[in-house]
């Protein structure tokens, strides 16, 4: 028996995701194929567009055998803190064989190589140094560790390139190569491969259609780009719009998803709608004033929030927080 496991949000499953639900089967001779995916809210710290009931219920149509959700610790973490809950939940099943993920090199070897790098480097007092100063300089920390490793490389690799360079720059490599590295942390059995990502992760415009709308065989031609989530959320978004002009959900999204998805979205459309996070929005101001309220008084009696007080939420660093605080009032 061969167990396939797939970390996914599915936000929403779409026919990019079918694929890769179909190809895992095939590479892998899998069996039974088990996803782990996140709850209510994504890794962005968002909430996902459909509950996780919905969407388990379009990954079990495309052919998943069990779903299982990802705690939201781990869930709206970061990538290495993402990866390695998720890579734990599969390792502790003790039946999992394979962990099948895409990625935008599709080169498994590269990525586990890239994994150990990673490994290596952060051992270096270089590079630790080299990554605050480019965080500092105002770098997301994916670009910022990218320059870092190209610019201490000369103490962990003598022979890391611009290739190298270039792996840690795109999302679903950087995944990739977080999945490969608590799998090597856990020491886990689990054999990671990958599918080359067709199509860009956060490309906003819907692709088009190629060939039948419920087939996903026209659409799997090699290297025939998939829409993307995003872009798949954004035509969501812009659905009833009062632009006259603007198509349906059924004109704009009907060849993007699979049977399942595509109900499921347009019945919950029209009934107490998709969530985005607009809708958290007033909830999340109201919380910020809350804090500037508990905040200290500033010299025009104003209160003010504590730039400390912010940086007790996951992921939110002081300079953030500073900046949190000076546009406090220009919230919307």
């Amino acid at each position: 028996m061969t167990v396939t496991g797939i970390i996914a949000e599915y936000n929403p499953l779409h026919k990019g995701h079918e694929y890769q639900l179909k190809e895992a089967r095939r590479l892998t001779g899998a069996d039974y194929i088990i996803v782990v995916m996140s709850g209510c809210f994504t890794q962005r710290g968002t909430p996902a567009v459909l509950d996780k009931y919905d969407r388990a219920h379009m990954a079990l149509s495309c052919g998943a055998d069990l779903v299982l959700e990802l705690p939201t610790r781990f869930a709206c973490a970061s990538a290495e803190y993402f990866a390695s809950g998720a890579v734990s939940v599969l390792n502790r099943l003790g039946c999992v064989d394979y962990l099948c993920f895409g990625s935008e090199c599709g080169d498994t070897q590269a990525l586990r190589s890239a994994a150990a790098l990673l490994s290596r480097a952060e051992k270096s007092p270089e590079y630790q140094h080299s990554l605050r100063e480019a965080q500092k300089g105002g770098l997301s920390f994916p670009a910022a560790r990218s320059r870092a490793l190209e610019s201490s490389r000369g103490t962990f690799s003598e022979s890391f390139s611009e290739a190298d360079a270039s792996l840690f720059s795109l999302p679903n490599n950087i995944l990739g190569i977080e999945y490969c590295r608590a799998l090597d942390v856990l020491k886990s059995p689990i054999r990671p491969i990958t599918i080359r990502r067709r199509g860009n992760y956060h490309d906003t415009e819907l692709k088009e259609a190629h060939g039948g709308a419920t087939s996903i065989k026209a659409s799997s031609t090699p290297d025939a780009p998939f829409s993307s989530a995003s872009a798949i959320r954004t035509a969501l978004k812009n659905t009833g719009s009062s632009d006259t002009d603007a198509p349906g959900p059924e004109e704009s999204l009907f060849s993007s998803l699979p049977d399942t998805s595509r109900r499921l979205l347009f019945e919950r459309s029209d009934g107490r709608g998709i969530v985005t996070e607009e809708d958290f929005s007033s909830l999340l101001r109201y919380r910020l004033l809350q804090l500037m309220e508990e905040g200290t008084p500033a010299e025009n009696g104003i209160r003010t929030a504590s730039s400390a007080a912010l940086t007790a939420f996951a992921d939110v660093t002081p300079s953030l927080a500073d900046k949190i605080v000076r546009h406090l009032y220009s919230f919307t």
